[in-house]
């Protein structure tokens, strides 16, 4: 999976957000539901959890599921409670939507970089998911983020939309990818 310069905003932002929406089917995000950034004040995350509200008020219509899990304990298959794990670090909810024009256009006002989509201005972690397999995804606060290419012209294309990527296209490498995302993919959409 080829790593990508996140920095993008402008015209290269709504380029791939559209790229994304019209060839995936559902879009993801995380929210923070504990006050984890440790320089962050009350004031903070009370912008940040007002953001988000204002935000979900808007794709409330296209939500499917909200898992109330870490994305880590949903990766290695472990069984949450939140009450169990209220004093914990990290915790989330993963939100699951569907893909439609309305949502894509919501996206494309709703931030104008790949940078936006972390606290205190967004949700984080955004994903979009095509078919069983994630297409393309964010580590919001490691700056990476990550696409899938299908072949390399597919990557050549997206380059196009002036996306720059920090590595190229290794088909073996997008592979094993591709298994390890499906895996992942399962345990959201279940």
């Amino acid at each position: 999976m080829p790593d990508i310069n996140i920095s993008i905003k402008g015209k290269e932002y709504r380029n791939i957000i559209e790229y994304m929406c019209n060839n995936c089917q559902y879009f993801v995000f995380i929210i923070s539901t504990y006050e984890y950034i440790e320089n962050n004040t009350t004031e903070e995350y009370s912008r940040y959890i007002k953001n988000v509200e204002q935000l979900m008020k808007k794709l409330k219509p296209y939500l499917i599921k909200i898992n109330n899990t870490p994305i880590n304990f949903l990766q290695m298959g472990i069984k949450y409670e939140r009450e169990e794990w209220e004093q914990e670090k990290y915790l989330y909810d993963i939100c699951i939507f569907k893909i439609t024009e309305e949502l894509k256009q919501i996206l494309e006002e709703t931030a104008n970089s790949l940078y936006e989509w972390k606290q205190p201005s967004l949700p984080e972690d955004i994903m979009f998911i095509k078919d069983d397999f994630i297409k393309f995804s964010i580590e919001s606060n490691e700056d990476n983020g990550y696409i899938y290419c299908n072949s390399l012209d597919e990557f050549k294309m997206i380059e196009k939309l002036g996306i720059e990527f920090c590595k190229e296209y290794n088909k073996p490498i997008e592979e094993k990818v591709k298994d390890n995302s499906k895996r992942l993919v399962q345990l959201l959409l279940n």
